[in-house]
């Protein structure tokens, strides 16, 4: 359980938050910008992802089965 002695402080209302982000430099989120991909990797990402679209919507049909042959054997007291 945290103490009351910690250095974290907690805001109470939005304007202390903003307060407190300006205060704060802003930082990049990565420390190197990612490299762009090639072109071999973008067809094998969407190659991937076709494959994954088309296994999941296949799974989601399902047909209901006729019955070709209702009655194979007549029921008591059907008269056809």
């Amino acid at each position: 359980m945290p103490s009351m002695n910690d250095d974290q402080r907690y805001w109470r209302s939005l304007s202390e938050l903003s307060a407190s982000t300006e205060e704060r430099e802003p930082r990049p989120e990565f420390e190197k910008p990612l490299e762009h991909a090639t072109q071999e990797e973008r067809r094998h990402f969407l190659k991937l992802g076709a494959a994954s679209i088309a296994l999941a919507s296949t799974t989601a049909c399902r047909w209901h089965e006729d019955q070709l042959l209702p009655h194979t054997q007549q029921p008591e007291g059907v008269v056809p």
